[in-house]
């Protein structure tokens, strides 16, 4: 469902006089159905920039990008256009980042109702769908009811973190990356938050994943890649 094949990925600092600082050379990584690739190294060997490249934010300067979703559907992102990454995010792939990022003042109700409707009329009977469907995620996940009319901005990290969980596991996608998704919760919405990943792992999915808690990489991983073999001498 994911490939990479032989990807570098460099970056222009235009501020500094076009200095070019290399983040990876010949990256190469597979992961199917069903399965969840770690992967491991300290800070600056290129995790999360593996995952913006997966997700389409950045282009790779060299390689393939394989997405297949299913067996109807292969994209390169290497050379897909614009639309078509859209289209992919939209239907396809599911990004936890470690920040919430979100229109101010909008509900977490709400946050978490848009995942749901953004492609849909939003008739009154899709809506109301939504909504408990909303709801019942946002129960699983430990938030308070009294925090659901509320924008996400006066909440804990943990709170938000969950928001951005919700969000992104509401509607069942084929590929989820995950970067350090449970970097801000205690061990108890680790623990809820583990299940769900399996649970999407049990149905199919994909998932690529940077945790820097070692005990959820080892119960999520089924293959793990340590990412200094990648790393470019700059």
């Amino acid at each position: 469902m994911i490939e990479l094949i032989d990807v570098d990925k460099s970056f222009t600092i235009h501020s500094q006089n076009g200095v070019m600082l290399n983040v990876l050379q010949g990256l190469n990584l597979s992961v199917d159905k069903g399965e969840c690739l770690v992967l491991d190294g300290p800070s600056g060997m290129g995790k999360s920039t593996v995952l913006k490249m997966i997700y389409g934010n950045y282009l790779a300067n060299k390689g393939q990008i394989l997405i297949s979703p299913n067996a109807n559907l292969k994209v390169d992102l290497t050379t897909a256009l614009p639309r078509t990454i859209l289209d992919l995010r939209e239907k396809h792939m599911a990004y936890v980042s470690q920040f919430l990022r979100v229109v101010p003042r909008v509900s977490a109700l709400d946050i978490v109702i848009e995942s749901l409707t953004k492609e849909k009329n939003t008739t009154t009977s899709v809506w109301q769908d939504a909504q408990e469907q909303s709801k019942d995620i946002l129960s699983k996940l430990n938030i308070p009811m009294s925090l659901w009319s509320l924008p996400p901005a006066t909440f804990s990290g943990g709170e938000q973190q969950r928001i951005n969980i919700a969000r992104n596991l509401i509607k069942e996608k084929p590929i989820l990356l995950l970067d350090e998704p449970t970097a801000s919760l205690d061990k108890t919405n680790s623990r809820i938050v583990l299940e769900l990943f399996l649970k999407a792992m049990d149905k199919g999915a994909a998932i690529i994943g940077i945790f820097h808690d070692q005990e959820t990489a080892s119960v999520l991983a089924t293959k793990r890649l340590d990412m200094n073999q990648f790393r470019k001498n700059s």
